[in-house]
């Protein structure tokens, strides 16, 4: 018997497996999340949040949409983040790394709101700062590999 997409319940057979994942995963290590925007069948681009475990991301949740190659809306990484928030194990250490699609004002606000760590990569040019007097390039900050800088809000 074949089974179709229509026939999978995702909150069946799929949720429950993603709870215990994150809950092993986070009473042994940090969780670390990654999201990430890419095409995936005939004109459809897939928003997905995965958790990094040896290397790999495994995915833990997702959305797909008809569109092309491109940013998702700040409300569609919103969305998909409250949905694995829930999933998150009270007390569990979560980093969220992303890159530039990801460090919109809002969105930066929801993942400290949630007492998360956040990391992005993000363009040398990106200006940075506490205030509008007080913004200058992210090249300038000399970062290398295995340091840390911080700068006070």
């Amino acid at each position: 018997m074949t089974t179709t997409v229509d026939q999978v319940d995702s909150e069946v057979n799929f949720v429950p497996y993603v709870y215990t994942l994150l809950a092993t995963l986070a009473g042994r290590r940090s969780l670390v999340l990654v999201m990430d925007g890419s095409e995936v069948g005939w004109k459809c681009v897939v928003l997905m949040l995965s958790v990094i475990y040896r290397n790999p991301g495994l995915p833990i949740a997702w959305m797909v949409v008809k569109g092309s190659k491109g940013h998702f809306p700040q409300q569609t990484h919103l969305a998909l983040l409250a949905q694995v928030r829930a999933m998150i194990p009270p007390g569990a250490d979560v980093i969220f790394v992303s890159d530039g699609e990801f460090d919109g004002t809002v969105f930066r606000a929801a993942v400290d709101g949630y007492g998360w760590h956040y990391v992005c990569r993000t363009a040398k040019n990106t200006r940075i700062g506490v205030g509008e007097d007080d913004q200058f390039p992210f090249q300038v900050v000399e970062v290398q590999p295995g340091n840390t800088r911080a700068h006070p809000r």
